[in-house]
């Protein structure tokens, strides 16, 4: 596995009980990505459930928040009824491990 954002968001999904795709494409001419409709790094399925999700280190989850709330698609996804998340990670000398904060978006539903 590898130790990125997106990689301990998998394997911490995974372990949840989620299947878990990697919908970020990496444009390698111009070395930059591209998110699914703009926001989307993981897409997430559990029965009746499907989760979007942002994946960030904790120190740019505001960034990220605002990007996905900015996003013109993030109603339309929520308005299909999919769940949004933004994850950030920060390594926690505390605990000596990775440290994951979640920002449920949600719940902005009626604000989109």
């Amino acid at each position: 596995m590898s130790v990125s954002p997106t990689g301990l968001s998998i394997a911490e999904l995974e372990r949840d009980g989620w299947l878990v795709a990697l919908v970020e494409q990496n444009l390698r001419h111009s070395y930059t990505t591209r998110d699914l409709f703009g926001f989307v790094d993981l897409l997430a399925l559990k029965p009746g459930r499907t989760l979007a999700v942002q994946t960030t280190t904790t120190s740019n989850q505001s960034k990220r928040v605002a990007k996905v709330l900015a996003s013109p698609h993030f109603g339309r996804v929520l308005a299909a009824g999919w769940e949004v998340h933004v994850h950030g990670w920060a390594w926690s000398r505390r605990t000596n491990d990775w440290v994951l904060t979640t920002t449920d978006l949600t719940d902005r539903r009626a604000a989109a």
